[in-house]
């Protein structure tokens, strides 16, 4: 087996990986074996990873898009395409656990949202940004919770989430203020903001 086969094989297990996240649970009512089985929709992610390490790297949404028109199933929302290529970068990056230096390769890719992850970031950005230093309490646009009675959760469901008009309560505006929270907080803490999901990984296990 050839270096460029075995890098090809790496890529499908990383996106297989993906895509059992972008469809796990009830986040995709569709067929799973429809969106496997679309080349297509494979090929545009391969080849925003591959930028990833040949600069420049592709626009995330103009790919986000791409994928969407390959796919072409309303069922199959913005928010689990950006779970398809955001946990695609994530599985690959782990080989900067070998090699520091990849490290810099993923400093412009997204970090994965979720129910877990809206929920610690939302927390993390207003406690830092807005309670303590007055910060651009404009980006608080997720609908969360009011606190009372263990309500203080997310009230957004990350898949349902659509490109869309901005003042839509389902566009695609909620993640770009989620993915400013994250550039904030990772800047202040010196990483990249991929790295947020696995720096918070022990605070959200169980």
């Amino acid at each position: 087996m050839t270096t460029d086969e075995l890098k090809e094989k790496m890529f499908k297990f990383a996106y297989h990986e993906a895509l059992n996240d972008a469809t796990g649970q009830s986040a995709y009512r569709g067929k799973k074996s429809d969106i496997e089985n679309n080349a297509g929709a494979e090929e545009k992610v391969k080849k925003y990873i591959d930028s990833l390490f040949n600069p420049p790297n592709l626009c995330f949404y103009d790919t986000a898009k791409k994928v969407s028109d390959a796919i072409n199933d309303v069922e199959f929302t913005f928010g689990n395409i950006q779970k398809l290529i955001n946990m695609t970068a994530k599985y690959l990056y782990l080989g900067c656990y070998s090699d520091e230096k990849l490290r810099e390769c993923f400093k412009n890719c997204h970090c994965p949202m979720d129910r877990v992850m809206i929920d610690k970031v939302f927390k993390e950005y207003k406690q830092a940004f807005v309670e303590k230093n007055k910060g651009n309490e404009n980006l608080l646009t997720i609908p969360y919770g009011d606190g009372k009675k263990g309500k203080d959760k997310s009230k957004i469901c990350w898949s349902k989430i659509k490109f869309a008009d901005e003042d839509s309560p389902c566009s695609h505006k909620i993640y770009e203020n989620y993915q400013e929270m994250v550039r904030a907080i990772t800047n202040d803490m010196g990483i990249y903001p991929l790295e947020l999901d696995y720096a918070l990984w022990e605070s959200t296990k169980g």
